[in-house]
């Protein structure tokens, strides 16, 4: 594990983001829905131009901020004057954190410190998206499945070579392991080779141009045999993790320099090489063995998105890790051709594989997707490991904004829903609230049934809970603070009840539900005895009337809680059972309601209701003697 993450990302008039933009991601794992046009891939490309600016010159760099420049990646809104930038901050284990800006004012590679630490993050790192595994297949029947210009901007960047170039000037080039640099470097540096002055044609008898033909037969080599490596781990993949019966075939076509055009004459030109990706069928059974080329015409989609991530994974395995620097897994919506099953196997697949070696930033704007990812997250027990974060978009003073949700509350998702007119997915947030605080408040006895036909389906729907809940608070004595809640119910809550949500009435309803489940929300609940403690003798109800004591042993049949709402308690009314008596005289019941023994208790020495001491304060522990309820 690298010992440095990412903390936090600001970001200022650069795409979406008009004004300052914030994210403390913590040091965590991150995972984060965002709806369309709310900024989602604006921030997922605010990571990655700046972990590309070391690659750049600081004029390259600085035209994305910078205004009249037909390539800026400006927020329109913003006026010339308005500064643009992004700053990511990194924080190691021992707490030292590095601040490293990116903007139109600043270029972090001049300092060779931010140059060296950015250079070993980008290199550990990886930005994974639907775009680029759809991309690479995305050829039609009659064209070549060839994707180097693919590979030059996506990957060979971060594909290190068994070998260094030697530059052939000196000029300042450091050597390099890293197959995007050594292109990079002979895409400029032929231009710079010895000429004839007659006719201005390449000189081939200097040293130079000797050993830029070496360098190219060697960078080809070189490939050849980062690709070999490249493709066995793909075709593992594809055969013991994602199951899949394809495998894929990289076909490398050398890079050539100087080609004769003629007996006496050449072109001139470096010619780039050619990676085309075909693929074969792998089942005993299958009689045509013959490659395919062209699989998006052969395969289905989920075949050929399971062969693009199997590709784009066997990449990331050749990332070299630094202790040095952050090592951080981007991935942008990667997985939405894929049906449910599928991407839960594929989710499984990057847990056990990715989360730990790297910082994980996960990017979606599929709502079942993300509820998917998280479901992952509890099962593994992880949530303290990762931040969960939603971006909406609303509208500050007329101009677009993004709303930042940090670890969303369904009341902060269901307000969020209702401002920005989902109407729909409100109800249905609200009705996962209301299921979960029924689920909070209700003992467990009550959100449970008895069902003979079918053993399993034991938990209590909606309607059941609801009515259950007003049974309960009415047995506490509390006051109902949601008293529309089953009408809400039939009206809102119910799935089958949303053909005409869009009606301003129903706007009304929602606004009304939501105030009532905050409400309810706020009631604490505390158990004082839980299903672990029941059926045990170890409790007693002692009332006493001057000289005159009287006690009861008793053992709770069901648990026991207090409610509190706006400062005042209330006390559920479990059944208990008697076991013995201090005077031996007879008791109502064996079994009967807490309350019910308590009046019992208090009658038998003399005292009413109104003259006897609280409940709470009469309810002791058999062993020790201190009272149960602090």
């Amino acid at each position: 594990m690298a010992n440095w993450k990412i903390k936090s990302i600001d970001v200022e008039n650069f795409k979406f983001f008009r004004t300052h933009f914030s994210l403390n991601i913590d040091c965590k794992n991150l995972l984060l829905y965002g709806e369309n046009g709310a900024g989602k891939s604006s921030l997922y490309w605010s990571f990655y131009t700046h972990f590309q600016a070391y690659t750049k010159t600081q004029d390259q760099a600085k035209k994305y901020f910078l205004h009249g420049h037909n390539e800026n990646l400006r927020n329109r809104y913003a006026s010339a004057e308005d500064n643009s930038g992004i700053s990511i901050t990194f924080e190691n284990e021992s707490g030292s954190a590095l601040v490293i800006n990116d903007s139109l004012y600043n270029y972090y590679c001049n300092d060779p410190l931010m140059r060296d630490f950015m250079r070993l993050t980008m290199m550990s790192s990886d930005f994974m998206n639907y775009k680029f595994l759809s991309s690479l297949f995305d050829f039609c029947n009659s064209e070549d499945n060839e994707v180097f210009n693919l590979f030059e901007k996506e990957v060979l960047p971060f594909i290190d070579l068994d070998a260094e170039f030697i530059p052939i000037f000196d000029e300042g080039i450091a050597p390099s392991l890293n197959s995007g640099a050594w292109w990079a470097y002979l895409k400029t540096t032929y231009l710079k080779l010895p000429r004839n002055k007659k006719n201005h044609n390449f000189n081939q008898q200097t040293v130079e141009y000797k050993q830029f033909i070496k360098l190219v037969k060697q960078f080809n080599e070189l490939m050849k045999d980062a690709l070999v490596i490249i493709e066995g781990v793909a075709n593992s993949m594809l055969e013991n993790a994602f199951n899949v019966d394809a495998r894929i075939k990289l076909d490398y076509r050398d890079a050539t320099f100087n080609c004769p055009k003629s007996k006496r004459s050449r072109d001139g030109q470096l010619h780039a090489p050619s990676i085309l990706i075909h693929a074969k069928m792998d089942d005993q059974n299958i009689q045509d063995k013959s490659i395919i080329t062209h699989p998006k015409s052969f395969f289905n989609e989920a075949k050929i998105t399971c062969m693009a991530l199997a590709l784009r994974l066997s990449i990331l395995e050749r990332r070299p890790g630094s202790s040095q620097s952050a090592s951080v897994l981007f991935i942008d919506d990667l997985l939405i051709s894929l049906d449910m099953s599928f991407r839960k196997h594929v989710i499984r697949i990057l847990f056990d594989n990715y989360v730990g070696r790297y910082q994980i930033i996960l990017f979606t704007h599929d709502r079942a997707f993300f509820h998917l990812v998280w479901s992952e997250i509890e099962q593994r027990k992880a949530t303290k490991e990762w931040r969960k974060c939603e971006l909406y978009a609303t509208y500050a003073n007329d101009y677009p904004e993004s709303h930042l949700i940090i670890s969303p509350t369904y009341i902060e998702q269901a307000k969020i829903y209702l401002k920005t007119f989902h109407l729909a997915a409100c109800a249905n947030t609200l009705r996962r609230l209301c299921e979960q605080q029924m689920k909070r408040i209700l003992p467990m006895n009550l959100q449970l049934q008895i069902n003979e036909r079918e053993p399993e389906k034991v938990a209590v729907d909606l309607n059941g809970l609801i009515t259950n809940y007003k049974r309960f608070i009415e047995q506490c004595q509390m006051i109902d603070v949601a008293p529309s809640l089953q009408n809400d119910r039939r009206l809102i809550l119910n799935p089958f009840s949303h053909d005409d949500i869009e009606t301003p009435f129903y706007r009304q309803e929602l606004e009304n539900l939501i105030m009532e489940l905050e409400r309810l929300s706020s009631i604490e609940k505390i158990t004082i005895i839980g299903n672990q403690q029941i059926r045990q003798p170890d409790y007693q109800i002692k009332v006493s009337n001057g000289d005159y004591v009287h006690y009861t042993t008793i053992g709770f049949v069901e648990s026991f809680i207090k409610l509190v709402y706006e400062g005042k308690t209330y006390f559920s009314n479990p059944k208990v059972k008697v076991y013995s008596s201090s005077d031996n005289k007879r008791i109502p019941n064996k079994e009967c309601s807490l309350k019910t023994l308590f009046g019992w208790v208090y009658n038998a020495v003399s005292l009413k209701k109104e003259t006897a001491p609280p409940m709470e304060n009469c309810i002791y522990h058999n062993a020790t003697g201190d009272i149960l309820i602090n």
